[in-house]
């Protein structure tokens, strides 16, 4: 996972910054979180987790400006 990401970051394809929405109504949720930012957190990526599509793309904007 890590040396695809990598790489794709390297080629543009993919962002160095990902928001991503994790409704609490999804089973597993808390556990997913954990181990999405921990995976993250290992390549040196940013990563924002939130329950709202309003909140990740404030998010997005504030990066961006």
């Amino acid at each position: 996972f890590a040396a695809n990401v990598k790489r794709l970051v390297g080629l543009g394809v993919m962002s160095s910054a990902t928001a991503l929405v994790l409704s609490p109504e999804v089973e597993g949720a808390f556990l997913m979180k954990s181990l999405i930012e921990r995976a993250y957190s290992n390549i040196g990526l940013e990563l924002y987790v939130c329950s709202s599509f309003d909140d990740a793309w404030n998010w997005v904007k504030a990066r961006l400006s």
